[in-house]
């Protein structure tokens, strides 16, 4: 099973802990931020100036004021506290120098302040990408500054998802030339998470630095001198053999190698520094079985070609960043890598680190982002399609028949595809394996009453389908009467729709992912009983999302209850939240009206 580490240290979660804490009580009074850009004898740097000024508005409290540094951003000067780094990264695993610095202050009763300040140089302006504008703590007054020597013209900060009310900006040129860019920000609130929240660059205010690269070549250009690395692997031929097992069909040898470098290859996140950009030689990859985005693609690419087929890599960003790289060419617009295989009028789009996914499948968090596949001489910048609703679909069939004790007794047939694939899988490898029965049960069980027969559940991969089927018993689904038999059909195992809880909340809701989930109840009445009158079911429609419960009788003694939800947009916007609560209750409310069965009036 594919293990992720994630690349931050343990101390952010007591960071973090701090200010959901008593997030009325602190706030920063006083913060100020400048950002110098400076030629110097290297080159192009950005200096950069940090304070705050904390302040407890009701009882005492205490605060850890930190900040990041790297390999190519320097730590220059810390005042506040006494400094503690720790290496951001577990040991062992990628050799950088990726830090944090924190210290905690003490703020002993109400009314104390604390100033700190941090001070550090990007010795490479290509990482100076954006400016989150919120902090974990209310800001009372903030001001933002960006010094510009004259030749950079080219330079400009783009706001997004700004509040209109509570900012300034001030443009000033100076007699040579140079320009200073002021935001000042009044009554910022805390940054704060929420559960199926949009990625921060869509919901919370960001400045972003543009120009840097002034086009799409210049940024290939620099991407190209950090992925030129050795790929050469010893005793390559002896592997693929291995791998390949006598396969000799070009898509079965693509298979076989995304399996392999999937399931074989640990995925580790890392995205510090230049480290975040250039990847690991592939024998190296191999030699410590794992890798990054980056390490997995090119070992996957390398293999690939060692045994004839066309493939490359290529950088691009997911949906948690708001913009292509064609719309704004900065080393911020990509955050991953994948290995492109032009396939026909089409490309193959192969991600290794989602173990789950097959070389057919475009994963939904790439969908209509546009990728940067290096060439030998030179680069295509490549539109990723955006797929329908129809792709990733989550189809159960539950078959039961009544039997005179009341309890329902039948079978389970799921089908999953697409997207829905990893959503599944990965919940599933991720449990400990002593509680997964439990939590593949909890899954698919229409009911918390029904009971699985565990020793005869399968499941099966298939191609692109992977398959769930068991028996089920239901004692609980049955309310018998002098005159008829009530059945309730409905199933209780969605967990992407339900009603959002609105009383803290600030954002748009997000759904994981475009698709189609049906749940079908088939039942078939016993001898001597009829289907009675059917329910009339209904469809409903709200931000995108189309909802449906309908009710069939194929012959006098058998019904189906057929529920499907359509996800074809995955946001719900903050204002539409009520009326999406609205049309989910009404939703749920046809799905629970129950089955009647009849008696046969005797001839």
């Amino acid at each position: 099973m594919k293990k992720k580490i994630i690349s931050i240290i343990s101390m952010l979660s007591v960071i973090a802990g701090f200010a959901d804490r008593l997030p009325d009580n602190v706030v920063i009074s006083d913060a100020a931020e400048e950002y110098t850009f400076e030629q110097t004898r290297d080159g192009l740097v950005v200096k950069t100036v940090e304070k705050s000024k904390y302040e407890a508005t009701r009882h005492s409290d205490k605060v850890v004021p930190h900040v990041f540094y790297n390999n190519v951003i320097s730590l220059d000067k810390v005042s506040g506290g006494k400094p503690d780094r720790r290496n951001v990264n577990a040991p062992n695993v990628f050799h950088d120098d990726s830090y944090i610095c924190y210290f905690p202050v003490e703020l002993k009763e109400k009314g104390a302040t604390a100033k700190t300040e941090f001070r550090r140089t990007f010795k490479d302006p290509a990482y100076f990408t954006r400016l989150s504008v919120l902090d974990m703590y209310p800001v009372n007054e903030k001001v933002l500054k960006f010094r510009l020597p004259a030749y950079l013209t080219n330079i400009e900060f783009i706001e997004k998802n700004f509040p209109q009310d509570c900012f300034v900006r001030d443009n000033e040129i100076h007699p040579d030339g140079s320009r200073t860019v002021t935001y000042t920000f009044t009554n910022l609130p805390a940054s704060k998470t929420e559960k199926r929240e949009p990625p921060v660059q869509a919901c919370e205010p960001i400045i972003y630095v543009q120009g840097y690269f002034p086009d799409v070549d210049s940024l290939y250009r620099y991407h190209k001198r950090l992925v030129d690395v050795d790929t050469v692997i010893p005793d390559v031929n002896a592997l693929l053999a291995e791998i390949l097992d006598g396969a000799t069909e070009r898509d079965a040898k693509i298979d076989r190698l995304l399996d392999f470098v999937g399931k074989r290859i640990r995925y580790v996140a890392f995205e510090e520094g230049e480290a975040g950009y250039r990847p690991d030689n592939p024998a190296e990859v191999l030699r410590k079985r794992f890798g990054d985005c980056k390490g997995m693609a090119l070992l996957l690419k390398t293999l690939l070609n060692r045994v004839g087929v066309e493939a490359y890599i290529g950088a691009v960003g997911t949906r948690s960043i708001p913009y292509k790289i064609s719309e704004m060419p900065s080393l911020g617009a990509t955050n991953h890598m994948i290995c492109v295989v032009p396939d026909g009028d089409r490309h193959l789009f192969l991600d290794a680190t989602n173990e789950y996914n097959s070389a057919g499948h475009i994963s939904y968090s790439i969908q209509g982002k546009d990728v940067m596949m290096f060439k030998d001489d030179g680069f295509e910048l490549i539109d990723v399609p955006r797929l329908g609703a129809e792709v990733s679909t989550d189809l159960a069939i539950y078959s039961y028949r009544l039997n005179s004790d009341g309890t329902l007794t039948g079978s389970l047939s799921q089908q999953l595809r697409g997207d829905m694939i990893p959503f599944y899988k990965a919940r599933i490898d991720g449990a400990n394996k002593k509680y997964q029965d439990d939590l593949i049960e909890r899954m698919i069980r229409p009911r918390r009453q029904s009971d699985i027969n565990r020793n005869s559940l399968k499941l099966e991969s298939c191609g692109e389908v992977f398959s769930i089927s068991a028996p089920l018993t239901d004692a609980s689904a049955a309310t018998v009467t002098d005159n008829a038999i009530y059945i309730d059909l409905n199933t209780a195992d969605n967990s992407i729709i339900e009603r959002i809880d609105t009383s803290d909340r600030t954002k748009d809701y997000v759904l994981p992912f475009p698709c189609i989930i049906e749940r079908r109840s088939e039942l078939t009445a016993p001898d001597g009983m009829t289907v009675g009158e059917l329910p009339e079911g209904g469809t409903y429609s709200c931000a995108g999302v189309e909802l449906s419960c309908k009710f069939d009788k194929s012959n006098p003694s058998v019904v189906t209850m057929t529920k499907t939800v359509k996800i074809n947009d995955v946001i719900i916007p903050f204002a539409e939240i009520p009326q999406w609560n609205t049309t989910v209750a009404a939703w749920n409310d046809a799905c629970d009206q129950q089955i009647e069965l009849l008696f046969k009036k005797m001839q």
